[in-house]
């Protein structure tokens, strides 16, 4: 391979350093090459706790890349761009040789060990329902083309598997499982992800009735599969649906308790309470949610990782000081948080462009009039940006809007304060400037005028 350099990986030390191409002895080498020209770095990934994790990025040089690593921890590993959106699946153990071209529909193996020669064989199979299931934005893909396909595959399956015998045991498991869930993963996915049109219950293949459990996810291969955090999330978007459909009455949303009761090992009920906990936006809530199940984080990095979001929320825990902001009003005139003390603080983050901030607006005007004379202040906060202040100021009179208005130009402190990355976003403060919920319901819930209530009676 002319130019081309190997990435010697030590990962036991996590150093990575960079030799001239060779021939190499000792190492799990991958050798590959790449079709399309815009590709100029190709990154590695291995499989943790059921997730993948960047092991190295190499340069693409003459549409060639190579990573040669040593004291490789043996099972799933990942090949492809950096954002993970075509990623090509191998197998590796100590001292394999693999060769490998991706194309932009699929990996090809050129030359690799028994296990990589087997899981390529499943690859081919899998393809044409992986491939429209997960990368749907590539073209147009729906149902009715797909669902043949998955019908197709399935009764296949059981001589496929049967035909899993290499030498290593360990691996076999894996595949195995891993076929059923490459079916189920791609199954979901191609419900549950944007597509032109969508079936209806009996456009679906009896499949699918297979897919809900009493208790999922018992077998540990599970914990070896790259997307299992992002299969068993679906899993739960699933049943909560499949149950939703069913139901004459609209279910209430389980609780993350009720949830993780759906899976039969800690270490999947870890994962997705991990996965789950980042939803929330005050510290209340996540302690709320998370104690009746706080338990099952048990090793170092699970405890750790939970301890960085609660971290994250603390700052904004009940009872602490509000974000001073200060920003002009539709007259110019500079208005402070700290200038709103002595009152209950009601903060809209909003913009003009917004069509669900523009859809709570009736019913903000509505509160607004049953607060009147007690001791509560509204305040609009917008996110516009500065080209369009004028246009605000018109919205806000036309509109008639209440309370105290304004403007913060464009996503200014207040939201990265409060890690706003949506609107409309509604803030209650006590008298005393102090967090009630830097998340709370919106007008059109009666729960925003409890909470205000609730403050006032204090």
């Amino acid at each position: 391979m002319k130019k081309l350099r190997l990435m010697l990986v030590a990962l036991a030390a996590w150093g990575i350093v960079p030799v001239c191409a060779a021939p190499v002895v000792g190492p799990t080498v991958i050798q590959g090459q790449v079709d399309n020209e815009k590709i100029n770095s190709i990154t590695l990934f291995k499989t943790e706790d059921g997730h993948r994790v960047k092991v190295a990025t190499v340069n693409v040089e003459d549409k060639q890349f190579a990573f040669a690593l040593t004291k490789v921890t043996e099972g799933y590993y990942y090949i492809g761009d950096a954002g993970e959106k075509d990623l090509a699946r191998v197998y590796l153990k100590n001292n394999d040789q693999l060769s490998i071209v991706l194309h932009d529909d699929g990996a090809e193996l050129k030359a690799g060990s028994v296990e990589n020669k087997k899981l390529y064989e499943w690859e081919k199979a899998i393809n044409p329902l992986a491939r429209p299931a997960h990368q749907f934005w590539k073209g147009n893909y729906t149902y009715d083309e797909v669902f043949p396909v998955l019908e197709a595959l399935l009764p296949k399956v059981t001589t496929f598997k049967k035909g899993i015998n290499t030498p290593n045991k360990n691996f076999n498991e894996l595949l195995k499982y891993t076929v059923d869930a490459d079916i189920e993963y791609a199954a979901m996915h191609l419900l549950y992800t944007p597509r032109s049109k969508h079936p209806l219950e009996e456009d679906k293949p009896a499949y699918y009735k297979t897919i809900a459990q009493d208790v999922k996810f018992t077998n540990p291969n599970i914990m070896k599969i790259g997307y299992a955090k992002d299969y068993v999330s679906l899993y739960v978007m699933h049943v909560f649906t499949t149950k939703m459909k069913a139901s004459k009455e609209k279910p209430t949303m389980p609780t993350l308790a009720e949830n993780v009761k759906l899976f039969g090992l800690d270490d999947v009920k870890a994962m997705f309470i991990l996965n789950s906990i980042t939803r929330y936006k005050t510290y209340e809530e996540l302690a709320t949610a998370v104690e009746p199940v706080k338990g099952l984080l048990k090793t170092k990095n699970q405890i750790d990782a939970y301890n960085e979001v609660e971290r994250s929320l603390r700052s904004f825990k009940k009872g602490t000081a509000g974000y001073n902001f200060k920003y002009p009003d539709t007259n110019g005139k500079e208005v402070a948080f700290s200038d709103l003390k002595g009152k209950v603080v009601v903060v809209d983050v909003w913009a003009t462009w917004c069509g669900p901030c523009k859809k709570e607006i009736p019913f903000l005007k509505e509160l607004e009039k049953e607060m009147e004379g007690k001791d509560v202040t509204f305040v609009g906060v917008s996110v516009d940006e500065a080209k369009d202040k004028q246009k605000w100021i018109d919205f806000v009179k036309k509109e008639e809007l209440a309370g105290i208005q304004i403007f913060a130009t464009g996503w200014s402190e207040i939201t990265k304060f409060y890690n706003i990355t949506g609107i409309p976003r509604f803030m209650v403060f006590d008298k005393k400037g102090n967090v009630v919920s830097i998340d709370s319901p919106r007008p059109s819930s009666p729960d925003l005028k409890k909470m205000i209530e609730e403050e006032l009676k204090k």
